[in-house]
């Protein structure tokens, strides 16, 4: 799992400082399963995608389709797990809290792959290469 927390809104930069973060890590080729916002779509995005589809190959969600979006688990267990009963003082606090749960489950194989258990997103982990969500 590989992720990135940003304090601006999501762009199409912040989307490719993402992809060359994970390309920078894998091994293996990537295929990427995103929603379909619309820095997703963006044509700078699909530029970069281009130069790189020998390292990362993109593929979108239906639209409005959540139930098939495990980035979605992964939100409800940060949401149930990490703030629990906590009171934050300020943003800083959340971004802390949640920079230290996804580290945590980051490498833990088994937390990672419940992800992908229920039947309405078994599809992402069905590949023979290293398949990632947009987290």
């Amino acid at each position: 799992m590989r992720f990135m927390t940003f304090k601006e809104n999501f762009t199409q930069n912040t989307f490719i400082s993402f992809l060359g973060r994970m390309l920078r890590k894998a091994r293996k080729k990537i295929f990427l399963i995103v929603d379909n916002h619309r820095s997703h779509h963006a044509k700078k995005v699909q530029k970069w995608l281009q130069k790189h589809k020998d390292r990362i190959e993109v593929y979108f969600l239906p639209a409005y389709c959540p139930e098939m979006n495990p980035t979605e688990l992964l939100n409800q267990d940060l949401k149930s797990n990490a703030f629990r009963g906590k009171l934050f003082k300020n943003q800083k606090e959340v971004d802390i809290v949640t920079r230290v749960y996804l580290s945590d489950i980051q490498f833990n194989e088994s937390k990672v792959k419940n992800f992908f258990k229920p039947d309405s997103v078994s599809y992402a982990s069905h590949h023979d290469s290293t398949t990632y969500m947009d987290w």
